[in-house]
């Protein structure tokens, strides 16, 4: 069994990879370069990288890894009906969040923080045939959707040399499993008791997310603001959920319907994963407790017995 880890995009990066050869040793080591690759095309917070460049020149053809993002972030808020955009990066630049969170001075006693309209992610232009994109308008902020696809492209590269599991700051993407075990397991961290688990699961293939308001987060007035922005009202979202974990068949689906539930709340969550068959979520409401929505497979008691 091998490992690395390392800082990428913000977030440490774990890999773990089923296989002792040296090929698969030789292969896991230029996963730092594979990340640091990809951070320099789709972070918003590097002037230089190629979205950036995209923001501020408003159109042009652009690389396979920007348009395979891009359009995994449009498909994104397609199947959330727009609850998780790519076009908020005005709404996150209101709310004080404009620089990397490592830098970021979480007390900003300035102003409060404003509210600002989230254009509608249908006004970005596409065109397969050139691969160009149009923003008409909008800016782009690619977050938490380019680091499940980065999770999700790292464990399918590795996957030959063996079954692997990527974790890239909480989106976990597996392919495979094992030689001597079912299947990997994965710990759902508690929000509020950071040194407690609040359940674990066996994941067998696909991928988990967890996303919250419990770590990006900063001060503004008096007033917290963090990162899962309510494109319905331009500002951080303010359900009942402190967090929502969430399995699905790959990691950007997951990502997307953590941050769908986180700003649904508990009320309208559970319909709409009702109507997600694919989907099972688990989250902590400040009302309710530990909640739970399909089937995972617990390793210990669900969250949702657990206070």
């Amino acid at each position: 069994m091998l490992s690395i880890e390392f800082d990428a995009m913000g977030c440490r990066i774990q890999l773990v990879l089923d296989s002792d050869s040296a090929a698969a040793a030789a292969a896991l080591q230029q996963t730092p370069t594979w990340f640091a690759q990809w951070s320099a095309q789709l972070s918003r917070f590097d002037a230089d990288s190629e979205l950036s460049c995209l923001n501020r020149y408003g159109s042009g053809q652009v690389s396979g890894v920007l348009w395979s993002v891009l359009q995994a972030a449009l498909q994104a808020a397609r199947s959330s009906n727009g609850l998780v955009t790519p076009t908020i990066l005005p709404a996150l630049l209101a709310a004080g969040y404009t620089c990397s969170f490592e830098q970021l001075n979480r007390q900003q006693p300035e102003r409060l923080p404003e509210a600002a309209a989230v254009p509608d992610w249908q006004r970005i232009a596409c065109n397969e045939a050139t691969q160009s994109v149009d923003l008409n308008g909008t800016q782009l902020d690619l977050g938490g959707i380019a680091k499940g696809w980065c999770a999700q492209q790292a464990a399918q590269k590795l996957h030959v040399h063996g079954a692997v599991l990527v974790d890239a700051g909480g989106d976990i993407a597996v392919c495979g499993t094992p030689a001597n075990t079912a299947a990997w397991t994965v710990a759902v961290a508690h929000p509020l008791l950071p040194q407690q688990d609040a359940a674990l699961l066996y994941l067998r293939s696909g991928a988990v997310a967890t996303s919250g308001r419990d770590y990006r987060h900063w001060q503004r007035h008096g007033q917290t603001c963090h990162h899962i922005i309510d494109p319905r009202s331009g500002i951080s979202g303010h359900s009942d959920i402190i967090n929502a974990t969430v399995h699905a068949a790959d990691a950007v689906t997951a990502e997307m319907a953590a941050k769908a539930i986180l700003i649904l709340g508990s009320a309208a969550a559970k319909p709409w994963l009702a109507a997600q068959a694919h989907l099972a979520a688990c989250w902590l409401s400040e009302q309710y407790g530990w909640q739970s929505a399909g089937i995972f497979d617990w390793h210990t008691a669900p969250p949702s017995t657990q206070q």
